[in-house]
């Protein structure tokens, strides 16, 4: 049997000269999948540019998702119950479920929406819709929660409400929840089986560092990734290949913590957080050798640091292969368990 075209991308023995041509292949990946940019520019521009020589590090470019079904006047409701537990388990003192929360619910049940909801209203929120950007319009779903947040607690009146109308002053808490967890937000990921380059374990690794370096409130890692060409060669497509743990302990985790302890990092008590969506669509792409998205997670996660948190969602006829993360579990699924999710779906269906 051949071996599938990704087995490449798992953790391997091959040798470095083997998978130079990676290099400059991964700057040529259709816009569906990776941003990176051809080295090349035209004009004097593009000769100066060549003359400074900026750093390998400015190579590094978050993946474009496109995300069936959402667009920029995409416009969500409802699952506030749902951000209150994130936020109070994200912000509890308990180390075994502290690290992250993963979302668990059946094809439908708006996973990829929740997570989509907090990527854009992150601070990379621009990078949801570029096509609608550019733009002087805001997303109606970002104006709706702006126009909230300015009026002092009145209502969405005009909205239907939500998935528990209470007061304005409820629902300003709950808004509140939802634009605080947002704002924590550095990086996001979404798997997608028919695009094989957001299911694949260096390509995360490189995605993460890249919105990593363009998040406001980690300037300083930016920085240093800039000053650092060792920092720069662990965080190529190559080392990402051939050792992806070594390259987000040493790329990112541990520059990341040092940051931290030199304080220079000005975080609250809440943390960070990496947002990663569809964790069962990764598996579609299982390497012949190395790691899954999942179990690649799984040896890592002790490794970040206390403040670094992860959002996970995967569908629950595949949930078993999240077992190892020290996560808590959400389900979507209970509707009889849960009057909440009940409420959510008479709010969809009345919308």
């Amino acid at each position: 049997l051949m071996p599938r075209p990704n087995s490449v991308a798992a953790t391997s023995s091959a040798r470095l000269e083997d998978l130079a041509y990676l290099d400059e292949q991964q700057r040529h990946i259709p816009s569906r999948t990776s941003l990176r940019m051809p080295r090349q520019n035209s004009g004097s521009r593009g000769q100066q540019e060549h003359r400074v020589s900026f750093t390998p590090s400015l190579n590094l470019k978050p993946l474009h998702f496109e995300i069936p079904g959402l667009s920029s006047d995409w416009l969500f409701s409802g699952r506030e119950w749902l951000f209150q537990e994130v936020d109070a388990h994200l912000r509890s003192g308990d180390p075994a479920s502290n690290h992250g929360v993963v979302i668990v619910g059946n094809m439908g049940f708006g996973k990829t929406a929740i997570i989509a909801h907090l990527a854009a209203l992150s601070c990379h929120g621009n990078r949801m819709w570029p096509t609608a950007a550019g733009n002087q319009t805001m997303p109606k779903h970002m104006e709706a929660v702006s126009l909230s947040h300015n009026s002092l607690g009145r209502g969405r009146e005009d909205e239907g409400g939500g998935s528990c109308p209470g007061t304005p002053e409820l629902r300003r808490r709950q808004e509140e929840v939802v634009r605080r967890l947002a704002a924590q937000v550095v990086s996001y990921h979404f798997c997608q089986a028919d695009n094989c380059h957001t299911c694949l374990v260096p390509e995360f690794v490189l995605n993460m560092a890249a919105m990593l370096s363009d998040a406001p409130q980690l300037l300083a890692y930016r920085e240093r990734l800039h000053r650092s060409r060792e920092l720069q060669s662990t965080l190529s497509m190559r080392a990402c290949i051939q050792d992806p743990s070594s390259a987000l302990e040493k790329g990112i985790l541990e520059p990341l913590d040092a940051l931290y302890r030199e304080r220079k990092l000005h975080l609250d008590r809440a943390g960070l957080i990496v947002l990663v969506d569809g964790l069962n669509e990764a598996e579609f792409h299982r390497p012949d050798y190395g790691d899954t998205l999942t179990s690649f997670l799984s040896k890592n996660i002790q490794k970040f640091p206390s403040w670094l948190k992860v959002i996970a969602t995967v569908r629950t006829s595949q949930q078993d292969i999240t077992g190892p993360l020290p996560f808590h579990c959400i389900s979507l699924d209970r509707i009889d368990e849960n009057s909440a999710i009940d409420q959510d779906l008479q709010v969809s269906h009345t919308q």
